[in-house]
């Protein structure tokens, strides 16, 4: 499953979802649906990258979706909804 494949890569899979910005490390949040029957289907991810702003550094998520441009997000929420999902799970990998 997505353990394994995010295992392949070097991430591990957080008890929590730790959405905080973290000095040397790396985080991906999946989404998934359920749907009626209790089937899940993970249909997203984001990267969690970070930029230097007027504040100082900030953590941004950055999604690639479908077709359009790679977005930036300051929240994993904001792409929420009918079309990915929530986020179900955070990895993340020392870099």
């Amino acid at each position: 499953g997505m353990d394994q494949m995010y295992a392949t890569q070097g991430y591990v899979r957080l008890p929590t979802m730790d959405f905080r910005l973290q000095n040397r490390i790396e985080k991906v949040v999946v989404y998934a649906k359920t749907d009626s029957f209790g089937r899940t289907e993970v249909t997203h991810a984001a990267k969690q990258e970070r930029i230097l702003t007027p504040f100082g550094v900030q953590g941004v998520w950055t999604s690639k979706l479908g077709a359009l441009a790679l977005i930036q997000h300051t929240s994993p929420h904001s792409v929420n909804g009918p079309a990915y999902g929530q986020p179900v799970a955070v990895y993340a990998r020392f870099v």
